[in-house]
């Protein structure tokens, strides 16, 4: 009897430990591909020719939803000397177009980014879209 109980125990804790499939809502693996280009040096042109850094960012900020995919545009400000890469963050409702640091060595000088981002919705579902 006890031989069956440790063979069932084991059945059933191995099949809990490799048997977990994704929601489908892991945010790295929603994002398809994405790109980046660099589009200007942070400085005081921003604010005299935009009014503002929100202003600026809103100006390049564009979300189209096709069939199952998700296509964003963003300006993001990255670090010079780092190597960022784009990257979603998902709470609720709301989806973070954002990046991840690939570097652990940064300096204090940052340049702005123009983001495109591809994202995996296979339930067309309409999220509020922020940039971070």
């Amino acid at each position: 009897m006890k031989p069956c109980f440790v063979l069932l125990a084991l059945g059933l804790l191995l099949s809990c430990e490799f048997g977990q499939e994704s929601d489908g809502n892991d945010p790295l693996e929603l994002l398809i591909k994405s790109s980046d280009e660099f589009v200007v040096e942070d400085g005081a042109s921003i604010d005299e020719e935009y009014g503002s850094t929100q202003q600026f960012q809103q100006h390049f900020f564009n979300v189209e939803y096709l069939q199952d995919t998700i296509y964003a545009e963003a300006i993001l400000s990255v670090n010079v000397c780092g190597d960022a890469r784009a990257a979603i963050k998902i709470n609720g409702d709301t989806l973070f177009l954002t990046t991840q640091e690939q570097k652990e060595t940064l300096c204090t000088s940052s340049n702005w980014h123009k983001y495109h981002y591809w994202i995996k919705n296979p339930t067309n579902k309409q999220y509020i879209v922020r940039q971070e």
